[in-house]
Order: structure tokens, then sequence, then C-alpha cells
């Protein structure tokens, strides 16, 4: 994630110490929660529960856009802002995971390949916008961000259901 280092080091101006407990912020709810969503990836429809949660992440960023927009985004809110998309990606990366499987049907490495090829290629385009964070400013960037939480349940929706 491109914005959420940006915001804090560059937008808030923060300290390198905080910096560090702002990141510390959004990876270690991944750490704690991770097998969490594994066992709950494991014990549900894996699509349905995606397309929950690519919904549920589309709020914290009109959130965020919100605040933006009325100019109150302070580190406090980042650190939250963090907690909630740490914890949403624990239970959103076992469940995509446990998908792949399903999309990927006898050619698993082919997919796999495929997948690690599409996230780089997306980590890239990221990093490109990121770079455009100070013309373009957090409000816009938080709409970007949610409209992709978005496409990606849209996109989930296309997989089959599992047989009955």
């Amino acid at each position: 994630m491109v914005l959420f280092p940006w915001l804090v080091a560059v937008y808030l101006q923060e300290s390198p110490a905080r910096v560090g407990i702002a990141q510390m912020s959004l990876q270690l709810p991944m750490l704690l929660l991770i097998l969490w969503g594994g066992l709950v990836g494991d014990r549900f429809d894996q699509r349905r529960l995606l397309i929950g949660l690519h919904l549920g992440m589309i709020g914290p960023p009109l959130v965020m856009a919100a605040l933006a927009q009325a100019d109150l985004i302070i580190y406090e809110v980042l650190l939250g802002w963090a907690v909630i998309g740490g914890s949403f990606g624990a239970f959103a990366q076992p469940a995509r995971d446990a998908l792949l499987n399903r999309v990927a049907g006898s050619d698993v490495q082919g997919v796999v390949t495929l997948a690690i090829g599409v996230q780089f290629g997306v980590q890239i385009i990221g990093f490109a916008l990121g770079s455009t964070a100070d013309q373009l400013g957090p409000l816009w960037l938080f709409i970007l961000q949610a409209l992709l939480m978005g496409a990606a349940a849209a996109a989930t929706l296309r997989i089959p259901r599992l047989p009955a």
C-alpha cells in the first residue's frame, strides 16, 4: 500500500518513529488475525466471504475521503484506518488464496503464476498513482480505492458459485 505511508510521512509530515508505529498498526492486525481469517475462510464459502469483505472495504476509504474533504485527517484517524484495513486483509487474503483452487481447476501453477504477475502489475500501477499523490491529494486516492474495492467485489461475483 503506497497511500498509507505517503499520508503519514508526507501529508502529515510525521517523524520516522511515528511512521514506523503507523506501519505496525497496518501489519499487526494481519499478524494477529490471519489464523482466524484462515479458519473462517475454510469454514464458509470463500466467494461469499470475499464479496462481503470487498463490499465492507468500500466504507473505510469513503469515510477517509469525507475526512480529507473536511481537512480532518490526523495521525490517530490514520492509525484506526490502518487497523481496520489490516483486519479486513487478515480475512480477505486466506479466502482469496482458498478461491484460487476453485478458479484454477487443474492448472493451479499457471493460475498462481498469472495471479502473481497481475498482483505485481497492479502494485506498479499503484506506485505510479502514488507518485501523483501530491498533485491529486488524498481525496481522489481514497475515492479510487473505494472504486477498486467495488470492482474487486464485482469481479468476485463472476466466480461460479459452489454446487449445492
